[in-house]
C-alpha cells in the first residue's frame, strides 16, 4: 500500500480530507492514484495529487483544484492524466492558459519541464516520489 499525503506550508492531510486551513479539497481520493499515478501539482508551497482522469482548476469551490488568486477564473483549466502522459486544457477562461509561453487553445501535453501559467499563477506539475 502506498501512503499519500498532500502538503500545505507545515500541515499534512491525508488524501480524501478536507484541508480546511489550506481551503482545498484534495481530488486524489477520486482516481487510482494509489494504482500507480505519479503525478501532483503545485501552487506556490500547496500541493495537489492529480488521480487518473479529468481534474478541474480554477477559483470557484465548484472545482477540484481550488487557487485563490485574481487572475483564475472560476473554472480556468483542466487537466488530464491518462495512459498517454498529463496534458492541460484551457476551459474558456478570461486571463487564458500558458504552456511554454505560448497561450493554447486546446489540450496540450505538459511535464515536469514544462512551464505552465494560469493567468498570471504559475504552476509546476511534479513527479510524485513514493514509499514503498
Amino acid at each position: 500500500m502506498v501512503a499519500i499525503m498532500i502538503a500545505c506550508g507545515e500541515t499534512l492531510t491525508h488524501v480524501g480530507e478536507w484541508n480546511r486551513e489550506c481551503g482545498e479539497i484534495p481530488s486524489a481520493d477520486r482516481g487510482s492514484i494509489g494504482d500507480g499515478n505519479p503525478f501532483s501539482l503545485t501552487f506556490g508551497r500547496r500541493e495537489f495529487l492529480l488521480p487518473f482522469g479529468q481534474t478541474t482548476i480554477g477559483r470557484g469551490p465548484d472545482t477540484e483544484i481550488v487557487l485563490d488568486s485574481r487572475s483564475i477564473s472560476r473554472r480556468h483549466a483542466r487537466i488530464t492524466v491518462d495512459d498517454e502522459g498529463v496534458t492541460i486544457e484551457d476551459a474558456g477562461s478570461k486571463n487564458g492558459t500558458f504552456v511554454d509561453g505560448v497561450r493554447i487553445e486546446g489540450p496540450m501535453q505538459i511535464t515536469p519541464a514544462s512551464r505552465i501559467r494560469l493567468g498570471q499563477a504559475w504552476i509546476t506539475l511534479v513527479m510524485v516520489e513514493r514509499s514503498r
